[in-house]
């Protein structure tokens, strides 16, 4: 499976920043990039 970067996901420091803000910073971020019938589809750094 390829890696990719957060930035390639789209995420930059609006999403850092806030992720901080709620007290998230021990979870790594990832995206959502499919949906079908309610079963989502993500990716992150590690794919």
């Amino acid at each position: 499976m390829e890696k990719l970067n957060n930035t390639e996901l789209g995420y930059d420091y609006f999403f850092e920043d806030n992720r901080q803000k709620m007290g998230r910073g021990d979870f790594s971020a990832a995206r959502v990039i499919a949906e079908h019938r309610g079963l989502y589809k993500i990716k992150n750094e590690n794919g």
